[in-house]
């Protein structure tokens, strides 16, 4: 599967963002949101593998890689 997304840079809370830090810093947040928030809370190290693009889109930094 292939997934594109064209993100744009912006404004974030009175901060002006460029694109890279966007997508890398919700992909960052997004993971750390899944993980802290995880109920089984996993342990060790974790492969990206083990988390779903389903569950990064449904955290609060998701937003920023809807379609």
């Amino acid at each position: 599967k292939q997934y594109v997304k064209k993100i744009l840079p912006e404004e974030i809370q009175g901060f002006n963002w460029s694109a890279i830090q966007i997508a890398t810093a919700a992909g960052v947040c997004a993971v750390a949101e899944v993980i802290l928030f995880n109920e089984d809370r996993p342990q060790g190290f974790i492969y990206q593998e083990q988390i779903s693009f389903e569950k990064i889109l449904k955290t609060s930094f998701g937003v920023y890689y809807h379609i």
